[in-house]
């Protein structure tokens, strides 16, 4: 939980969290506002394995994310487990659906706005 008003603490958050990411983004993730949001291999690879029990795309999303804890372990921030989201297949922010088949805006959302006129 950061602190509001005139503290200035979410802007020094992202600007902190962003350079404690710097290699990895936006390769591999990004930030918006409090949350950081990691990308996942855009392929499943055919399910194949690269050891027993262990898929491709499964251990690539894994090393990505061991990736980002050791960035945020180095740097000394601290995560929130309750928030975690380790996996997600289709991801609802700020009125767009965000999947593997790409990034598309949320059904509806346009349609119901009002026809501008002039004052």
């Amino acid at each position: 939980m950061l602190p509001q008003g005139t503290t200035n603490s979410l802007p020094e958050f992202q600007c902190c969290t962003t350079h404690t990411l710097q290699d990895e983004i936006p390769k591999n993730g990004g930030m918006f506002v409090d949350d950081v949001g990691l990308k996942g291999p855009t392929t499943t690879y055919e399910d194949t394995e690269i050891a027993p029990g262990i898929r491709h795309f499964v251990y690539e999303y894994a090393t990505t994310f061991n990736h980002f804890l050791a960035h945020f372990i180095e740097a000394g921030i601290t995560t929130s487990g309750n928030k975690l989201v380790l996996t997600m297949p289709r991801l609802h922010i700020v009125g767009t659906i965000i999947s593997k088949e790409g990034w598309h805006l949320k059904h509806g959302l346009v349609s119901h706005w009002m026809q501008a006129t002039l004052l």
